[in-house]
């Protein structure tokens, strides 16, 4: 990877990308209302996505940015509360117009699923446009490209491997190709062969067959997955 922490740009990236999709899957004023099927499924695994990455910089990036720069990242933590309690409200809404009778989703709930949609999204992209802005800079004059590396490392661990087989998919459907060959070319390095095979393998199932022919180009490595 050309920096440590481009990861969490990757992330990010891919993070924005589904808030969007969500934001638009929930508008009412298309011709048969929001459109909620795998709606459910989608938020709660973004929500499982966001957690993890919370708890990375909670647990790892948060503590040694403070070790040097005291008390910068208090804020980006009350963040993390608030988002959390607006993706409980998006749910129980969510959950009230999926219960409603069939044919009868009411207008106005759906227009409410649509305005906490809309706040989820700004509130997320705002703290990570701030993240990007304000810490990861601090980061690249405060901490070695080795300490850096070591954080990124200690941050992936909070991702279990159920979460990352179909999570390393979902962000490279976000990316560039230069980034999707930056990602994968990092995960190539610090997971072992096998495990590699497989998150390899879920890849090239979730991915188009023309996004996967360009990335065995550029990684023949992966021909053989």
């Amino acid at each position: 990877m050309s920096a440590p922490m481009n990861g969490f740009r990757y992330i990010h990236k891919a993070i924005r990308h589904e808030l969007d999709a969500l934001e638009v899957l929930t508008d009412p004023r298309t011709e048969n209302g929001p459109e909620l099927s795998g709606l459910a499924e989608r938020l709660s695994f973004l929500r499982e996505v966001v957690k993890l990455h919370a708890a990375g910089e909670e647990e790892v990036l948060y503590p040694a940015l403070d070790s040097r720069v005291p008390q910068v990242t208090r804020s980006y933590s009350l963040d993390h509360q608030f988002e959390e309690s607006s993706f409980d409200t998006v749910a129980a809404t969510l959950a009230g117009l999926q219960s409603a009778p069939q044919g009868a989703k009411p207008r106005e709930l759906a227009l409410q699923l649509h305005r906490q949609m809309i706040g989820l999204n700004a509130t997320l992209s705002l703290h990570i446009w701030k993240e990007e802005e304000q810490l990861l800079p601090l980061l690249d004059e405060h901490f070695s490209v080795a300490e850096q590396g070591a954080m990124a490392g200690q941050i992936v661990g909070h991702i279990p491997p159920e979460m990352m087989q179909p999570q390393l998919p979902w962000m490279l459907v976000a990316l560039t190709a230069d980034e999707r060959e930056d990602l994968l070319r990092t995960v190539m390095g610090t997971v072992p062969p096998e495990p590699f095979r497989a998150l390899g393998a879920r890849v090239k199932a979730d991915l188009p067959r023309a996004d996967w022919a360009e990335l065995t180009k550029r990684l023949p490595e992966l021909a053989s997955v």
